[in-house]
């Protein structure tokens, strides 16, 4: 049959968006259905359409896939009849679908929406691709791929003499730009055609299709707007109103809003180390130690801790006080108040029992190894449980048992190295008695 005679290009029917722009924000822009006037619109199309069409026509229709395209179709199909439907094939073809311009899925606020619309303004309508969604170019790339698709079917021997193409404002404008060459700045100048308007494309003699429809243009409309507001004062506020609304020459639409910092040197970021508390005040505390030694030395030998005595030592870890100088620590937890003592290991080679106790009560105790967890004196690690220690501390008296047994068999060696952590409850068994300490 060839190239078929006519190509109708038909925009949807009113749908509830066009009537309410806000239901994009709650309804998926393909679920939109039609209005009670959008059907009633597109029953009309029918039967403007079964007008147009031969006895001997064979119609194909290609729809958008979304809902008021496809309910548009139905509408057209009911007024054409039961004899058309024999000789009617229908096809759904996404590539014809909306532009994608609802900022990804739903629409957003209104204010938002205004602000893109006047960046695409200010950009231009074809190339402007909005946040998460398409431009008109993205819409005229998969058009031309249709296209081509179409020109494939007019050598096929069954091609339709009717080919009708139900779909949207925006995607009209693109299949004609397509078609018939236009450029980017009549694209842009072109008005979206009237719901179920038809763009009729008619044959020639020739092969080639001549546009019958006359595409309305902003130029023209401003200047009907124009002339018009010379006559009618709302009209001309309403219009003085839009155009301070959509003002974007004097607007910086890209950069960086609030100033422009890229490429600067970056600036090293600054590492404050804080002492802990407890540090703070023994910084505090020795700065007044200080001052007052060098005013009477005699006054500050009252708060010096005797680290050769145990019970003093004892008490100032009851009362919370430091074991260097005497003030008192203000600790954040429990775990803090525990203190580790460190024992220095014996220094003779005597191997009694007797003699071992001695040690134990009389070893001398270095007040900078009585330190709570923050001073790392625990063997089982930094903020470790109570649980944990007290394993430990179980270790050391097998230890300490060990090492008496092996003092008492006689393996006497001297060494000048530090003894292990063991606790205050582990220094006051072994200093008690000799059983406890075994």
């Amino acid at each position: 049959m060839g190239r078929p005679r006519l190509i109708i290009v038909v925009r949807h029917a009113q749908s509830e968006g066009n009537q309410n722009k806000a239901v994009h924000q709650t309804i998926p822009d393909h679920r939109v259905k039609l209005t009670q006037f959008g059907h009633e619109q597109a029953r009309a199309a029918g039967y403007r359409l079964k007008d147009l069409l031969l006895p001997e026509d064979k119609l194909q229709i290609y729809t958008s896939p979304y809902r008021r395209t496809r309910e548009t179709t139905a509408g057209i199909m009911e007024s054409l009849g039961e004899d058309w439907k024999g000789k009617t094939t229908i096809y759904e073809e996404p590539r014809i679908r909306e532009q994608d311009v609802r900022f990804g899925n739903f629409q957003g606020c209104s204010a938002y929406q205004d602000k893109i619309w006047q960046e695409r303004a200010a950009y231009g309508h074809f190339f402007y691709r909005i946040p998460n969604g398409e431009s008109a170019a993205d819409a005229y790339d998969r058009v031309s791929g249709f296209n081509e698709s179409l020109w494939r079917q007019f050598a096929e021997p069954d091609c339709p003499s009717v080919i009708v193409i139900v779909t949207h404002g925006l995607m009209t404008r693109v299949f004609l730009m397509k078609w018939y060459h236009f450029t980017v700045e009549e694209f842009e100048d072109w008005q979206n055609v009237d719901h179920c308007q038809f763009v009729i494309m008619r044959r020639n003699y020739k092969g080639k299709y001549d546009l019958e429809a006359k595409l309305r243009t902003w130029t023209e409309y401003e200047r009907e707007q124009e002339e018009a507001a010379k006559t009618n004062p709302e009209l001309a506020a309403a219009r003085a109103a839009k155009q301070k609304k959509f003002q974007v020459s004097a607007k910086k639409w890209g950069g960086c809003p609030d100033g422009c910092s890229h490429g600067a040197a970056p600036q090293p970021a600054l590492t404050v180390t804080r002492p802990s508390h407890h540090q703070n005040n023994h910084n505090n505390h020795q700065n007044n130690h200080n001052s007052r030694q060098n005013n009477n030395h005699e006054k500050n030998s009252s708060v010096v801790i005797d680290q050769h005595d145990k019970e003093v030592i004892e008490k100032a870890m009851a009362a919370n006080l430091c074991s260097n100088c005497g003030h008192e620590v203000k600790s954040k937890s429990k775990k803090q108040l525990r203190p580790i003592v460190r024992i220095d290991p014996p220094s003779g080679d005597t191997s009694s029992d007797d003699e071992l106790v001695d040690v134990c009560r009389d070893t001398k105790l270095h007040s900078g190894m009585i330190r709570g967890r923050d001073g790392g004196g625990s063997k089982s690690g930094f903020n470790s449980d109570y649980e944990a220690e007290d394993e430990v501390d179980s270790v050391k008296l097998a230890q300490i048992a060990h090492a008496h047994g092996t003092l008492a068999a006689g393996h006497h060696r001297r060494t000048d190295r530090l003894g292990d952590l063991v606790s205050d409850s582990e220094w006051s068994a072994a200093s008690e008695g000799n059983g406890q300490a075994h």
